[in-house]
């Protein structure tokens, strides 16, 4: 820094000398050297501009002085001597006004570029702000898919307390899924709070279909269809009978496939696809839930012609717990008698058939498993 020192003295002054070895002290143990020359010539070149602006004032000043002087001069002139002393003072007024049209310029850009500057910066802020919101709604979709989410593979009829406890930690699991850090929005819960009910009425519209289509109900009002109708839906849910396949196995009625198709698997940003790591294998909670949306629709035939039937907690809770102990009973079972799990099969081929439904490739699997014995009734007589 000391190699320019004496040009800035000169050019500037003691003054902004004293500012350039306090810059230097305070800078010189944290720059790296580059960085360091680069801060001398941004000092040099602010020197010599200030110096410029210095310049250009006080030429302004002298040639504005001498100017009054040749005006008062020329009052007292008369005849002849005027006219060399009006040519002077002539000319000096046009160095006056190029001098002053060079400094409004330079002045000029100065502001201009000040402005610039300020404009760019808030543009940059603007920027910053939208990606900020950008990232911020990014997190949001895939805290709200996560919390979508607990309801097929936790529990479809969470307690107020696991509600809560789903809405604190979603959006840390979406953070490091994104692998970003940014604040939640302010109505992140209320966004939140719409999502079970609405997962609900989305599961039982696209079931609703199936169950007329797979099970053959009536829609006529003859008293005869009616009859058959009443009858049909008691002997369906008679041990869960309706998720039975033409041959009685347990669990393999195609409308179970249908349902986990439209749900989780309708395309490549489907839910199923998107959270692979907790479909794999199909989770009982789905399975169950699937179970208890197809008696609810069953239930809506009942009375001989379809009326709707609300799909809520309070209605079909306890129907969801049911159809679930009764996988996991059926599944130790198996277990207890030294024999293969079957819902270990039927789970890995409800998720590659679902997974094909999507239009992307299955996962890797191990060896088929083998069926025991039915032993579905007794799951469901526990």
């Amino acid at each position: 820094m000391t190699s320019f020192l004496p040009s800035i003295q000169v050019t500037m002054g003691d003054g902004y000398l004293d500012k350039a070895c306090n810059l230097r002290d305070q800078w010189k143990n944290i720059l790296s050297p580059s960085d360091f020359v680069a801060l001398e010539n941004r000092i040099i070149m602010f020197g010599f501009f200030f110096a410029f602006m210095n310049s250009l004032t006080d030429m302004l000043h002298f040639l504005h002085v001498r100017a009054n002087d040749m005006r008062s001069g020329l009052g007292k002139k008369n005849g002849l001597f005027k006219i060399p002393h009006a040519r002077t003072y002539s000319k000096l007024s046009k160095e006056i006004f190029y001098f002053a049209k060079v400094l409004n310029f330079v002045l000029g850009m100065q502001h201009t570029t000040s402005e610039r500057a300020r404009d760019v910066a808030a543009q940059a802020h603007t920027h910053e702000e939208y990606d900020n919101l950008k990232q911020q709604q990014r997190v949001t979709n895939i805290a709200k898919a996560t919390y979508r989410c607990f309801f097929s593979c936790r529990d479809a009829f969470p307690t107020a307390d696991e509600e809560s406890y789903w809405a604190r930690s979603v959006w840390n699991l979406a953070c490091m899924k994104t692998g970003t850090e940014t604040t939640p929005p302010p109505n992140l819960a209320e966004q939140l709070a719409t999502i079970g009910p609405g997962f609900h009425a989305t599961a039982k519209e696209k079931i609703k279909p199936l169950v007329e289509r797979h099970y053959r109900f009536e829609t006529s009002k003859d008293p005869e269809s009616l009859s058959r109708n009443i009858e049909w839906a008691q002997q369906l849910k008679i041990n869960a009978a309706f998720s039975n396949d033409d041959e009685g196995h347990p669990y393999r009625h195609l409308i179970i496939q249908k349902a986990i198709n439209v749900i989780w698997f309708n395309d490549r940003s489907s839910d199923g696809v998107v959270f692979s790591d907790v479909f794999d294998p199909m989770p009982y909670e789905v399975i169950a839930l699937v179970l208890t949306v197809i008696e609810c629709c069953i239930d809506e035939w009942s009375e001989g012609s379809w009326s709707e039937v609300p799909f809520t907690h309070e209605g079909y809770e306890e129907v969801y717990c049911h159809h679930l102990g009764a996988l996991n009973a059926y599944s130790y079972q198996a277990l207890d008698s030294e024999n293969p799990d079957p819902l270990d099969s039927l789970r890995r081929d409800l998720l590659d058939k679902g997974r094909d439904h999507a239009g992307v490739p299955r996962l890797s699997r191990s060896e088929e498993l083998v069926w025991p014995s039915d032993s579905v009734s007794a799951a469901y007589a526990l």
